[in-house]
């Protein structure tokens, strides 16, 4: 709604209008049937499309019911003595940050929640590292700041905490490359 001033006498008052306020158009002017046809009632197809879903949804559902769901992946390191699944929300637990085909990045905290990378720099250099059933060994580690982002380039898993432990100044990354 526009306030519109109006006067009456000598008095001037701000009283809000119910006319609505034109709306601008970009582009070029519609062609006459083109304003004729949005002006059309349209068809209701929010409900067969809801009602689709929703039979969609349950028979996704009956086919992969609790019988044929996928168990969460486990990250194990023994050196550390964490074997904990991965989580899809950081406060939970480890949670994968990035994933492509040569790539798998998990972060961690190390002071607040469940903190399971609390002790991620006594990794030392051919450690194991198993992410379900895939055995990587370290290669490196390295602390970094939060914005670089090249540590996502490594050919491997990527482990990521904050450091020093309860600061977010920098990162703790540990390297580890695939068993042969």
């Amino acid at each position: 709604m526009r306030p519109r001033l109006r006067s009456s006498g000598t008095t001037r008052r701000l009283a809000v209008s119910p006319v609505p306020r034109p709306r601008r158009r970009r582009g070029p002017p519609r062609s006459r049937s083109a304003a004729q046809q949005l002006l059309q009632p349209r068809p209701r197809v929010f409900c067969r499309s809801l009602r689709s879903t929703l039979v969609a949804l349950l028979v996704g559902l009956a086919i992969a019911g609790p019988a044929t769901a996928s168990r969460p992946v486990r990250l194990d390191i023994p050196r550390l003595g964490l074997d904990v699944a991965l989580t899809r929300d950081l406060a939970y637990g480890p949670k994968v940050y990035y994933r492509d085909r040569d790539t798998v990045a998990i972060a961690g905290h190390r002071t607040t929640h469940t903190h399971p990378f609390l002790y991620l720099p006594r990794l030392r250099r051919g450690d194991a590292i198993f992410l379900g059933a895939k055995k990587y060994l370290v290669r490196r580690s390295a602390v970094v700041r939060p914005w670089q982002i090249w540590v996502l380039r490594y050919r491997g898993l990527v482990l990521s905490a904050c450091h020093p432990a309860g600061s977010s100044a920098y990162r703790y990354v540990v390297f580890a490359a695939p068993a042969r």
